[in-house]
């Protein structure tokens, strides 16, 4: 039966009529005694009801904000379902003085910050000595520090600032004059709303009949790989509609550069097989693997027979590039051996195939996500830089050079956030640069119209490719 909250009005109301219909009193005005102890009751009754509909509520996924949907995802599954938390952003500085003269020493801990007191603390050392490169233009020799690593003092978005916007000092080293950020501060990222975690719990639960398209993709996100900087933010599963049981899920960690590659050369095949000699086919064998997965296969394979010569992809040989896996026809003969000389993909590319297809060497943490027969191919999506030029009215009153900056930060902001396959909206870009303090009014110009993406495609920008007039 579904539960049901009542008001004090309907529960006075409700006592009154089970007191008179029971008992012999009839003096229920508002001014009786009997009419004040009932609606005392009433009251705690009522707000036993507000409690027990608050009770109902943390308990619901739908309903449930903070703390208490954090508890909700532990009853699902305490382990893998846990709330992404806020980063940091980063990037580099660079530190100047007046003069040319002595070294001066900027040292790791250094605080600076943005004219809105977006504040940064150093991470690396940093000097300025008579010889050290020109770095600001105009400056010349002996003025310029190297870049200095920073972040953010606190996690979140408002850390991703626009170049040339650190330029304020909570801590000034000793002979240091300025202080500026070349290019972006980026990787700042809040903690993933109420909305956010709801919805990636539900995909959870959905997925969990394995190798469904929202099980790959979900299996992937928030990953991270060993050594390795960043996490998995987005994933795009798509499945070849001519070769059914063939799917390719993109993956991105955000920067629109989670791809890293490693050059495999001379890499023996046969190796540990018994020969004769050592190292090479006993004969017979159909089957053989390469010492990794996740080969980058639009760089061409080359594998190589002791005794035929470079083999034929799809003719001699056909390879698994999810698993590594090469099988032959025909057979390899008795002291053949094998070379391979390829591209494997490294990092959260690697990691994600490795979570797709499981690891038989560690099935708790890599139980797998594909069925049997399907090959599923973890790629980087192809990176679409967008132009984007659009012409301001600022209103009286504001820093110009200040809105513009807010203006080309709106833009980093939209673009760098879109998904994968995310189209580009014109009139959404719109939008959030006429929200933007002290903007009257903006002229697009480019793009000229909206930027449909493909399913394998990824919108990003820099400042570069940002003009704003």
């Amino acid at each position: 039966m579904k539960f049901q909250t009542k008001r004090q009005q309907q529960l006075l109301a409700e006592m009154v009529a089970s007191v008179t219909a029971r008992g012999k009193l009839s003096d229920v005005a508002d001014t009786s005694v009997t009419k004040h102890i009932l609606a005392a009751a009433a009251r705690q009754d009522e707000e036993q009801y507000f409690q027990m509909n608050n009770l109902k509520d943390l308990f619901n996924l739908d309903t449930a904000t903070g703390d208490d949907l954090d508890e909700r995802a532990k009853e699902v599954q305490p382990s893998l379902l846990v709330r992404i938390q806020a980063e940091k952003s980063y990037g580099t500085l660079i530190f100047s003085r007046a003069g040319t003269t002595g070294t001066v020493n900027i040292p790791i801990g250094t605080k600076v910050k943005t004219a809105d007191d977006v504040g940064f603390t150093t991470t690396t050392a940093g000097t300025i000595t008579p010889t050290s490169p020109e770095q600001i233009s105009g400056h010349g020799v002996g003025r310029d520090s190297g870049a200095v690593s920073a972040v953010a003092d606190e996690p979140g978005a408002a850390g991703n600032v626009a170049a040339n916007t650190i330029i304020k000092f909570s801590t000034k080293p000793t002979g240091v004059d300025e202080v500026t950020n070349p290019s972006v501060f980026s990787g700042g990222y809040d903690k993933e709303t109420d909305d956010a975690f709801r919805t990636r719990i539900r995909d959870y639960i959905n997925s969990l009949p394995r190798s469904t398209v929202i099980a790959l993709e979900f299996g992937v996100l928030g990953k991270s790989a060993p050594g390795v900087a960043g996490m998995i933010r987005y994933s795009k599963a798509f499945e070849d509609i001519v070769n059914h049981g063939i799917v390719t899920l993109y993956i991105d960690d955000g920067t629109g550069a989670a791809e890293t590659t490693e050059a495999v050369t001379g890499e023996n095949v046969t190796e540990g097989l018994a020969g004769p000699p050592p190292g090479t086919a006993v004969g017979g064998e159909t089957t053989l693997w390469l010492n990794y997965g996740a080969v980058k296969d639009s760089i061409a394979p080359v594998v190589t027979s002791s005794t035929r010569g470079v083999l034929v992809r799809d003719t001699t040989y056909f390879l698994n590039p999810a698993t590594g896996q090469v099988d032959f026809d025909p057979a390899l003969s008795a002291g053949e051996g094998i070379t391979a000389n390829y591209t494997r993909y490294t990092g959260l590319i690697a990691e994600a195939q490795k979570i797709v297809d499981g690891d038989e060497n560690d099935p708790e943490n890599y139980p797998g996500l594909r069925a049997a027969g399907v090959l599923v191919q973890v790629k980087s999506p192809q990176v679409l830089i967008q132009t984007v030029a659009v012409s301001v009215t600022i209103k009286e009153g504001y820093d110009q050079d200040t809105v513009r900056d807010d203006v080309t930060q709106v833009i980093l902001d939209y673009i760098n956030s879109l998904t994968i396959s995310g189209d580009v909206i014109r009139s959404e870009l719109i939008r959030r640069m006429q929200g933007v303090a002290g903007v009257y009014d903006v002229e697009l110009t480019a793009p000229a119209s909206n930027v449909v993406l493909l399913d394998d495609q990824l919108a990003r920008t820099t400042n570069a490719n940002i003009t704003v007039i």
